[in-house]
């Protein structure tokens, strides 16, 4: 079994303002864990186990069809440290209820016939919608990371670019649908 992510990747404008808080958040806190792994910015919206890429891409356009129309755009409120060791930048209400929906979407498609991954983190009852901006943070790291949270300017609109169903680990694109 392999390991498949479905993630919402944004505009170039959006993927530098996102990127410009990764990389500083790496220097203000000594942990440039992201930055080493180049785990460029995006939003899961799921994460599935499947024998091959093929038995995916059906399911995956069905999906994305249904998106057809939507607004791509999220708006961003805030960035908290989460548990300790990780920052994570959060939607408001309403965009948060959207991607919750989308999720429910994703997974009325793909469910049935593949098992989650990620320990289900990503199933709709388990779903927080976010953006990692850091993650692995030890103790001091998250504390400098609180500081830093306080100087980002918020709200931030987020541009949605496109959907992508990629294999993880390593990390391949197997197809993309623009928003």
């Amino acid at each position: 079994m392999h390991t498949y992510s479905i993630s919402l990747h944004f505009s170039l404008e959006s993927f530098e303002l996102i990127n410009s808080w990764v990389l500083s958040l790496a220097q203000f806190t000594g942990n440039d864990f992201r930055v080493r792994k180049q785990a460029f910015p995006h939003l899961t919206m799921g994460m599935f186990h499947a024998e091959n890429d093929d038995s995916l891409v059906l399911p995956f356009g069905q999906y994305a069809g249904m998106l057809r129309g939507q607004h791509g755009k999220i708006v961003c409120t805030h960035a908290e440290v989460v548990k300790k060791k990780a920052v994570f930048l959060m939607a408001d209400s309403q965009s948060e209820g959207r991607l919750h929906l989308w999720n429910r979407l994703l997974h009325d498609c793909l469910q049935p016939s593949f098992s989650a991954a990620n320990n289900g983190l990503y199933l709709p009852v388990h779903f927080v919608p976010h953006i990692a901006l850091a993650t692995g943070l030890s103790s001091a790291q998250a504390k400098k990371a609180s500081l830093f949270l306080e100087e980002m300017k918020m709200p931030v609109p987020v541009d949605i670019a496109s959907i992508v169903l990629a294999h993880c680990k390593p990390y391949q694109m197997i197809q993309e649908w623009r928003w």
